[in-house]
């Protein structure tokens, strides 16, 4: 994997993060819910793994 590969793979990550976290958009009207905010920490979490996987793919 080149350098401008992992950055495609990490741009990609991104976008997915910011497309399922969209709904915090709203927030200023109505209050995240309990279970928005686990759905968030979830994402959060995915994100960093997409991170994790492309980093070790770069390096190997």
């Amino acid at each position: 994997m080149t350098k401008a590969e992992l950055e495609h793979k990490l741009d990609e990550a991104l976008q997915s993060f910011s497309a399922e976290i969209n709904f915090l958009d709203d927030y200023s009207k109505v209050p995240a819910s309990e279970g928005q905010l686990k759905d968030s920490m979830k994402q959060v979490f995915y994100a960093l793994d997409s991170f994790k996987d492309a980093i070790l793919s770069y390096i190997d």
